[in-house]
């Protein structure tokens, strides 16, 4: 396998626009889906990264390079962490790095070690969401409920139905939707993107 280059400043630019994207449109979901009824609440993360899977997938095929998970990793978790959430910020910080590690495996052009590169740093990211409501949660649940962050009604939802099972249903429903969400970047790049000369 030959060594790809480093990022140059042309890459880095584009990078750092697919990174930007991917970023508002996390946050942006999230906050959206934030009123979502009852307990689907707790599969907002799935969603999410169904969504953004596109996104992703044109920025590997334009931006080929170990980095490009790695930098969104380290721009969601600084977004994070300014909001207050600072066990998601480290673990979806550790998730793009190694994301980077997995796409790396396929030389950032094989469709499956890429999809399976954004399952990765998906499942990081709900990760960091959830298990502090699994090893600390009366300390964390007092803190979110005393910085007014999170309204109490939204905080009974995930403290009364967050399981083991349930768990493990938000786990699978995210390895699901992320392998979907890349699964459906690469239809998308078919159809669309190199029709139209974006890929």
């Amino acid at each position: 396998m030959n060594k790809r280059p480093a990022l140059d400043v042309r890459d880095s630019i584009t990078l750092g626009i697919f990174t930007a994207l991917a970023l508002m449109l996390n946050m942006l979901l999230l906050a959206a889906l934030h009123f979502l009824p009852g307990t689907l609440v707790l599969f907002k993360e799935a969603v999410v990264a169904l969504v953004t899977g596109p996104v992703y997938v044109l920025m590997l095929i334009k931006v080929p390079r170990r980095g490009a998970f790695t930098a969104n990793g380290l721009a969601t978790a600084v977004a994070f962490m300014l909001t207050g959430f600072f066990t998601v910020s480290l673990i979806v910080a550790v998730g793009g790095i190694l994301a980077d590690t997995v796409a790396a495996a396929g030389d950032f052009r094989r469709p499956w070690t890429n999809v399976a590169a954004y399952v990765v740093f998906r499942v990081a990211q709900a990760v960091g969401t959830y298990i502090p409501f699994y090893l600390w949660a009366d300390s964390f649940v007092g803190e979110l409920a005393a910085s007014g962050k999170v309204n109490q009604e939204f905080l009974d939802i995930f403290v009364n139905n967050l399981s083991p099972a349930m768990g493990g249903a938000i786990l699978l429903a995210n390895v699901a939707a992320a392998c979907l969400g890349g699964i459906m970047g690469y239809r998308m790049l078919d159809r669309h993107f190199r029709r139209a000369g974006i890929a």
